[in-house]
């Protein structure tokens, strides 16, 4: 039981920090169409998350303050880490959510609208 709230409070972190970082791609680059917007944050985003930087030009707003504060205040309220641990644990959860986002970019879309 213990695993299966873990993996549902991990997935909602995810949804959570891709729903932010849908909506700021979509604020911040209205030219691109809806069905192409997460392609070009995952490009963007690998295998660097400081590549937002550059596609956002926003000096890391978007990423530091938004997409990977959402995860690491999610990994240091529920796995109760801090430091380096919680930096881990977020560059893992990070990882994950543009995965998810790469597989799921439908339903962000269907959102946006």
């Amino acid at each position: 039981m213990a695993k299966k709230k873990q993996r549902e409070a991990r997935h909602q972190a995810i949804v959570d920090m891709n729903d932010f970082l849908f909506n700021y791609a979509h604020k911040t680059l209205p030219d691109v169409p809806l069905d192409q917007l997460a392609e070009k944050v995952i490009s963007a985003a690998k295998p660097d998350l400081k590549g937002l930087d550059g596609l956002f030009h926003d000096n890391g707003i978007g990423r530091e303050d938004n997409f990977y504060a959402i995860g690491l205040g999610f990994v240091k309220d529920y796995y109760d880490l801090g430091g380096e641990q919680a930096k881990q644990e977020t560059d893992k959860l990070a990882e994950e959510a543009l995965d998810y986002l790469g597989g799921h970019s439908s339903d962000f879309v269907r959102w946006e609208h």
